[in-house]
């Protein structure tokens, strides 16, 4: 249906008469009115820093609507370019709109080490969908990263990332990564390209 584009989950067989068998292990999908649009134009929030820090602030709040199992969010984001550090809360997926890189988030900076570092740092069940990432290392930080996903806390941190574009321009830093999952976290990665190049290190998972 109109809520599960074809990107999201496509089979194809030569013959017509091949059997397939789906196994689901388990989803999130926000009840009626949790999407929240992001656009310069027009949008709930005019960029995803904004949005999250709402989010945060429902949950700082404890508010009954607050991102949370059985309560998830989609955060849709509208074709354009996007600057910032954005970071995630739970339970909140950041789908972009209107095909390949059209709509991306750009960071330049960078820190002192892995957590900090990152473009988009995630939390537990917070996705990535359709989306181009773009790192670049100003400044002479130490560490200059893509994606970074926290550590597990109590249980495994879960993250799940999809049809994303991941590039990282580590020149002038020490060390520049693509995608980082701290211990005890689980990374789910399909459909996507990562590249890192210019740092002393580069590590390209």
């Amino acid at each position: 249906g109109a809520s599960c584009p074809p990107t999201h989950f496509d089979l194809q067989a030569n013959l017509a008469t091949v059997p397939a068998i789906v196994d689901v292990q388990g989803y999130f999908y926000p009840q009626a009115g949790n999407v929240i649009s992001v656009s310069p134009s027009g949008g709930d929030f005019a960029t995803i820093v904004d949005a999250m820090a709402f989010l945060q602030g429902l949950i700082d709040n404890s508010d009954p609507d607050a991102p949370a199992e059985g309560n998830a969010y989609i955060v849709e984001v509208g074709p354009g370019q996007y600057v910032g550090q954005v970071t995630m809360v739970p339970y909140v997926t950041i789908r972009g709109a209107g095909g390949t890189c059209a709509t991306s988030i750009t960071y330049a900076g960078g820190g002192a080490g892995t957590s900090t570092a990152a473009a988009v740092t995630t939390a537990d069940q917070a996705f990535l969908e359709s989306l181009c990432i773009t790192a670049t290392a100003t400044g002479g930080p130490t560490v200059i990263g893509g994606i970074y996903v926290p550590a597990g806390g109590g249980g495994s941190s879960v993250t799940q990332i999809y049809d994303v574009s991941v590039a990282v321009d580590g020149t002038g830093a020490t060390d520049a990564y693509g995608v980082s999952a701290g211990t005890g976290s689980q990374l789910d990665l399909g459909l996507s390209q990562v590249n890192v190049a210019g740092a002393t290190t580069v590590n390209n998972g």
